[in-house]
């Protein structure tokens, strides 16, 4: 079949843009969505950046970055029992009373609820007793309000004999532990280490509880 000239140009007009549709809606335009999704992602980033920029540059986030810190410090991400009974030495010596007891409970779970790293709120019940005059028990009890890590007071007992305040102290110590932890099966800080005195209810010589800082050198931190 022979076609006109015109045909011929019509055809080829046709068969050129059916090839330019195809590229454009199968190639081109797929692709230039994509480059919107893209762009619009970019500056969603950028803007992001901006913000974090302005926060980390502002007194607003160093703000946020201490009470972080301080939090953790709180409620630290292992329980650390030899750095809590030497906290509590220094509770001591600070306010001048004197201990009768320290006495550490098990680990245990406080909370059910498990957090996006799988940590779990634990805690350790501690019971003290102590004696001192009533300065001496008000100064200490400030000072354990006032504590870095946080240690809950649950319950306190006085009773005065012969001019003494002898006290009776419960407390909670916290920690974010992850179940799979060692310490929730095992805790052995004092296996095979030997430290302390041999009779810790007789004031010894020239001793201050300054020279525990040694021992605690030596025990293993979880």
């Amino acid at each position: 079949m022979n076609l006109s000239r015109r045909e011929e140009v019509l055809l080829g007009l046709l068969l050129f843009l059916g090839i330019f549709s195809l590229y454009f809606f199968c190639l081109f335009w797929p692709k230039f969505q994509e480059f919107q999704k893209h762009g619009q992602f970019i500056k969603e980033k950028e803007l992001e950046c901006s913000e974090m920029e302005f926060l980390y540059s502002s007194k607003q986030l160093k703000d946020v970055d201490k009470q972080w810190s301080k939090a953790k410090k709180q409620i630290p991400s292992s329980m650390k029992l030899p750095d809590l009974y030497m906290n509590l030495l220094n509770l001591q010596k600070n306010s001048g009373v004197s201990y009768n007891l320290i006495e550490f409970g098990s680990l245990e779970k406080a909370s059910q609820q498990v957090y996006e790293d799988g940590a779990i709120l634990s805690k350790v019940d501690i019971n003290v007793t102590l004696v001192g005059t009533y300065e001496q028990v008000d100064s200490f009890l400030k000072d354990l309000y006032g504590n870095e890590r946080r240690l809950e007071v649950t319950r306190v007992h006085y009773e005065n004999r012969e001019g003494k305040i002898h006290a009776t102290i419960g407390l909670v110590a916290f920690a974010l532990l992850k179940e799979n932890d060692p310490e929730w099966t095992q805790y052995d800080f004092v296996q095979g280490k030997s430290y302390g005195k041999s009779n810790p209810f007789v004031e010894e010589k020239n001793q201050s509880i300054d020279d525990n800082s040694e021992i605690s050198n030596n025990i293993d931190q979880p």
